[in-house]
């Protein structure tokens, strides 16, 4: 298999689901040294990267990367299939390899909804009404919704919260589907595919046929993550040096030309995380929870 190598001599992949917001910031920097892969849970999609159904075995030779980065994969996982998923990479890495992750971090809605909650309470400002809206959203819509888009999507249509909330919640990753804010992908991502024009007639339809079914689209969250829980995945599928990091911060060599938490230049976050990360460890002792590595 013949996989592409960053600057730094690093074999790395990128993994991540339908992320416009993501692509349009981090596709260049990603084509131009990274290893790329979507997830998915449906047969379909852009051709600009492979496509790899979630909860199915990891289409790479064991001990293949020195990184593995992970943009909220893990939620769209369920709880019985991570055990196998963490067994898989923990396999693909070398031996000191590096994962890192970001998932949606359950302690940080907990928090804000306690403060939006408070605000509220205290003030019932249409302003503080809508942070409480957008706070409920964020901890339960992705768990719940019935449609593509959801709850949080009527809520961005009626554009009561303020701006500065949005961005601790959401960061950057709604823009996309903001009128105001809307990107598109840059042209050197684009010319993967020609033209946008099928892919959304088709995406339209299956959404019609899919209703109810959003887990389908990977707009629905199989499960929920914080830093213990995550902790005590990786621990059992054999990882060592798990710790949180903080957002921009990486041991990956070479990190700060990417920062794939953020969109560089200032502090705005993708979108705000659990930012984790981990090492295959050097020597072996052949135990993993779900697949057994090589």
């Amino acid at each position: 298999m013949d996989l592409r190598r960053t600057r730094d001599g690093l074999v790395a992949l990128a993994a991540w689901r339908d992320a416009p917001g993501f692509l349009s910031v981090k596709g260049a920097a990603l084509a131009a040294e990274w290893n790329v892969v979507r997830f998915n849970r449906l047969p379909y999609g852009r051709r600009f990267a492979p496509l790899i159904r979630f909860g199915a075995r990891l289409p790479y030779p064991s001990q293949a990367f020195d990184v593995v980065y992970l943009l909220h994969i893990l939620e769209h996982h369920s709880d019985d299939e991570l055990p196998a998923f963490y067994g898989e990479l923990r396999r693909i890495l070398k031996p000191g390899g590096i994962l890192r992750l970001s998932t949606p971090d359950l302690e940080l809605d907990c928090r804000l909804y306690l403060e939006a909650l408070d605000r509220a309470a205290r003030n019932p400002s249409p302003e503080n009404e809508a942070f409480h809206q957008l706070a409920i959203a964020g901890a339960v819509d992705q768990k719940t919704r019935i449609a593509l888009g959801g709850e949080m999507l009527r809520l961005l249509h009626a554009r009561r919260y303020r701006e500065e909330d949005l961005r601790r919640r959401f960061g950057l990753a709604l823009d996309h589907l903001r009128p105001e804010t809307g990107v598109r992908e840059p042209d050197g991502w684009r010319k993967a595919w020609p033209g946008d024009a099928p892919f959304a007639l088709l995406r339209k339809l299956a959404a019609r046929l899919t209703r109810g079914r959003v887990h389908l689209w990977c707009e629905y969250d199989l499960s929920v993550h914080d830093e213990f829980s995550v902790r005590a995945g990786l621990e059992a599928a054999g990882f060592t040096d798990v710790r949180a990091m903080p957002p921009g911060e990486s041991a990956i060599p070479g990190w700060s030309r990417f920062d794939l938490d953020r969109r560089g230049g200032d502090d705005d976050l993708i979108e705000p995380s659990l930012y984790l990360e981990a090492r295959r460890p050097q020597t072996e002792d052949g135990h993993v929870s779900g697949r057994q590595t090589a």
